[in-house]
Order: C-alpha cells, then sequence, then structure tokens
C-alpha cells in the first residue's frame, strides 16, 4: 500500500495521520503548522485534506534537512529547517494566528512544553491544537499543560473544550481568549 502521496510503501494504514485529515477537512484551516517530519507519512495525509478541500498551506517544522522517504514537493507545503525553539515565532510574525497546531516533535517534556505553550499563544480562538504520542514518557508535560489551561482531559459530558481521540493522535479546539 502507498501513502497519500505515493512517496512510501506502508505495510499498514493505522495511522494518525489519516484520522487527523478527517478533523482537517471538517475545520477547513488555512494555515496548518506541524513540528516533526520525519518520513512524512502525517505530512502527506496532512496535505491531501488540504488539496480535498481546494484550501490552506502546511508548514512543517523539524532540524532534520529532508524526510527520510526523500523530498516532499507540494505546492501547499513549506518545510522550514530548525528547531521549534527558534521557528515558532517567527512563522508566526510571518503568517498570523495558525488555524491548526499538531506536536509530533521531539516528545521530551522541554520541547513538548514550550510547543505547546506556543501553541495556546499562536492558534486562534476556536482553532485545534493537536499531537501525537502526546503520553509518552514520564513526564505528563501533556495533562500538565491541559490542567495549567482549564481543559478537562476526558469528560465528554462538559460545555468546555474536550479532548478528542483521532488515532494515536489527541487534539481539542482552543478556548476563547
Amino acid at each position: 500500500m502507498k501513502s497519500p502521496l505515493g512517496r512510501i510503501d506502508v505495510p499498514y494504514y493505522h495511522h494518525y495521520g489519516r484520522e487527523l485529515a478527517k478533523v482537517i477537512i471538517q475545520e477547513t484551516p488555512k494555515v496548518v503548522v506541524e513540528t516533526g517530519l520525519q518520513g512524512g507519512f502525517s505530512t502527506e495525509h496532512i496535505l491531501e485534506a488540504l488539496d480535498k478541500i481546494g484550501d490552506g498551506h502546511l508548514y512543517t517544522i523539524d532540524i532534520i534537512t529532508e524526510s527520510c522517504a526523500g523530498p516532499l514537493v507540494h505546492p501547499r507545503f513549506t518545510q522550514i529547517v530548525g528547531r521549534s525553539q527558534d521557528e515558532l515565532k517567527p512563522l508566526y510574525e510571518r503568517v498570523g494566528q495558525f488555524d491548526f497546531f499538531i506536536h509530533d516533535s521531539d516528545h521530551e517534556e522541554e520541547c513538548m512544553t514550550f510547543e505547546l505553550e506556543a501553541a495556546w499563544e499562536y492558534v486562534r480562538d476556536g482553532g485545534i491544537i493537536a499531537g501525537d504520542d502526546l503520553t509518552w514518557g514520564t513526564h505528563n508535560a501533556w495533562p500538565k499543560f491541559l490542567t495549567r489551561h482549564g481543559i478537562p482531559q476526558w469528560e465528554p459530558h462538559t460545555d468546555g473544550p474536550v479532548v478528542h481521540k483521532a488515532g494515536a493522535a489527541l487534539w481539542f479546539r482552543r478556548p476563547p481568549r
């Protein structure tokens, strides 16, 4: 089986990128920011979703210069080579508020905390903050972040923002400031 853009042979098709793509199609974001590229499999799903809605642009930040599956070239894609700690603010200053943010880079506490707090600041009200493998490790960066901002983790009957699952990814709608 091939990945959405046909660059990667995949042995299975259960991947959070496919599930997040459904959310992207529903939300129709103009500015999507992803941290972490690796093979670019989730990136391909995001780009396929943006193509389906006929709008939007994906900015991917990573320290690697090229996907391990080879170059990824697409008219809705800009790769920014660097650390998220150095590149997120300049990107925000260049493109304005983000509609959709996806953390999938370094899963250590310092990086996760930085990226999630940056997303909290840079994602527009009502936009989506998401991430893959957010519960990895023992540092609890994700639940600490949610607690700091009053986001209930698994309370589907509340009226406020709720965390949703998309494959191995988790996401919520950013509440108004």
